[in-house]
């Protein structure tokens, strides 16, 4: 089934109005890109946004926070990145633990020692921690997550496609455990940690699926809800696929990208906001920092800003 069909007067009206056009395109891709979107909602000044996703939602998250939107994120993790979720199952999964559908893994299961008082948490985003520290992160995650319910607005942001099964537990880590790095001399543990956990890259349904499922979930407990899509500029850091990190990204985003179409065709309370072709069509040093990974904070803010005059009612 397609996403969309339209008559041939109406498709033949949409090539030539608007941004449809090159011209039009190569007009604004002359700086930063700026792509043209539709709002189908608005959302009330001061609104309640529950944000999910990467790191490039943390610097969404930022931005929104100077126009006093209640970010419970911010509440519980200030501007702390602890929070990141990288996959689509990654952020399915700490839903559902939220709503009670599946059990979380118990504490035991899912810090991992590293020596001395260094402790990792699979499912969170921590450097080596004292363990203390990580059980108060677990307690504000379940904190956070609980808020889901009856919360009227939500900002996802889809990040990657590459990612790490944990067989112990049958649940997607949130980052790989370099577990050479972090016990070179302990073959024994490596051997069983080489063993617990597997990499995947997901296919295209399986993207979907889960991405499918967290928004079906977020509108069977807040039946009123908007939802904000986008897709993660930020590249893979390396792959693990062995093949080139480049190609590799480009699937990955590829995938990203196609499945939020289809998200916001099939979900009518989902828009696609286009802060990555923003980003990805933009000169390339006006939209990266150095080191060709992180995204300069200027374009982070114009998309903001660009986001918030089209979802927020001008002020009376």
């Amino acid at each position: 089934m397609p996403l969309l069909e339209l008559d041939s007067r109406e498709a033949w009206k949409n090539i030539f109005q608007g941004p449809s056009r090159p011209p039009a395109l190569a007009a604004r891709l002359d700086r930063l890109a700026q792509p043209a979107f539709s709002p189908s909602f608005k959302l009330a000044r001061k609104a309640k946004i529950f944000t999910i996703g990467s790191c490039f939602a943390r610097n969404i998250e930022r931005h929104l926070g100077e126009y006093e939107f209640d970010l419970p994120t911010r509440q519980y993790f200030g501007r702390a990145e602890v929070i990141n979720k990288y996959s689509p199952y990654s952020i399915l999964q700490e839903v559902r633990w939220a709503l009670k559908l599946d059990e979380a893994p118990a504490p035991d299961h899912r810090l991992v020692h590293i020596r001395d008082d260094d402790w990792v948490d699979l499912h969170l985003h921590t450097p080596p921690t004292p363990k203390s520290q990580c059980l108060y992160w677990i307690t504000q995650s379940q904190k956070l997550f609980s808020e889901i319910p009856n919360c009227p607005f939500f900002v996802i942001t889809l990040g990657l496609v590459e990612v790490w099964y944990d067989r112990k537990t049958s649940s997607y880590i949130n980052e790989p455990l370099n577990f050479v790095r972090h016990y070179p001399d302990n073959l024994e543990l490596q051997n069983e940690f080489a063993e617990r956990f597997v990499f995947r890259i997901l296919s295209y349904d399986e993207t979907f699926q889960a991405t499918s499922e967290i928004f079906s979930l977020l509108r069977s407990v807040s039946p009123g809800c908007k939802a904000i899509l986008t897709v993660s500029p930020v590249p893979l850091a390396g792959t693990f696929s062995g093949k080139d990190a480049m190609t590799a990204n480009m699937y990955s985003k590829s995938v990203l990208r196609a499945v939020a179409g289809e998200i916001c065709a099939r979900f009518d309370f989902v828009d696609y906001f286009p802060s990555y072709e923003s980003v990805m069509l933009s000169p390339i040093a006006e939209a990266w920092e150095d080191d060709g990974v992180h995204v300069k904070d200027a374009i982070v803010a114009l998309n903001v800003s660009r986001m918030v005059s089209g979802y927020v009612e001008p002020a009376a």
